[in-house]
């Protein structure tokens, strides 16, 4: 059993081999503790992965996950790492630490040309993605789906079955993977750049609004502090 957010917990058929990134329960209204809030989403996402440190992944979605997620894999010792999201400002933000950072209708020539993929990681959530992260990826390669956008995706289940593809889910954590995050973010391995804007409780609908439908924003992670004057 995995303890889990929200006291539950996820039954699982086997052990994670390694930690990659690190999910945290915990928003809390502060930009750094922000940042810090969200680091822990990459290390229980790669350990579900089942593998050490893959050859080549891709990130759907370039928010404060995604963002961490790319450097959690960097550290683990991944070659090449593509991310791909709708918003310019977020591509711009992530292309530094990024071998390709592209918008979601050039991903397919951008995997292509590096020559296949072993992990897709999304951290969006949409149908659009989770299709994606199962059509882009090689024979035996895994998927992993933190993102919880969209309640029903349809994805290419034929060709899942035929290339023997993995599709993990990755939500819980465990107190082991907790400490790995508070350890990496101590010791300066990952860098919690994370954008923030502070917006008050008045404001706080319209900001929410305008992350859940893409509008490009400038900023990852929006923190809502009640005393704030709008």
């Amino acid at each position: 059993m995995r303890p889990g957010r929200f006291i539950c917990s996820v039954p699982l058929a086997f052990r994670p081999r390694a930690s990659v990134c690190v999910k945290l329960a915990v928003i809390v209204c502060t930009p750094d503790k922000c940042a810090f809030s969200c680091a822990r989403s990459g290390e229980g996402a790669a350990a579900l992965a089942g593998r050490a440190a893959p050859s080549s992944a891709v990130v759907f979605g370039a928010g404060t996950i995604g963002v961490l997620m790319v450097q959690t894999l960097r550290l683990i010792g991944t070659g090449w790492i593509a991310v791909s999201d709708v918003d310019a400002g977020r591509r711009d933000h992530v292309a530094s630490i990024a071998d390709v950072a592209c918008a979601p209708d050039e991903l397919a020539d951008a995997v292509a040309d590096h020559g296949g993929l072993e992990l897709a990681v999304d951290a969006a959530g949409t149908s659009e993605t989770r299709r994606d992260s199962v059509r882009l990826l090689d024979t035996l390669g895994t998927a992993v789906w933190l993102g919880m956008h969209d309640q029903d995706s349809e994805i290419p289940a034929f060709e899942m079955v035929v290339r023997e593809q993995r599709v993990q889910g990755s939500f819980a954590y465990t107190n082991p993977e907790f400490a790995r995050a508070v350890e990496v973010l101590a010791s300066g391995q990952l860098e919690p750049a994370v954008t923030t804007s502070v917006v008050s409780l008045d404001d706080s609908g319209d900001t929410f609004r305008a992350l859940l439908d893409g509008v490009p924003t400038g900023f990852l992670k929006a923190i809502v502090a009640p005393e704030t004057a709008g």
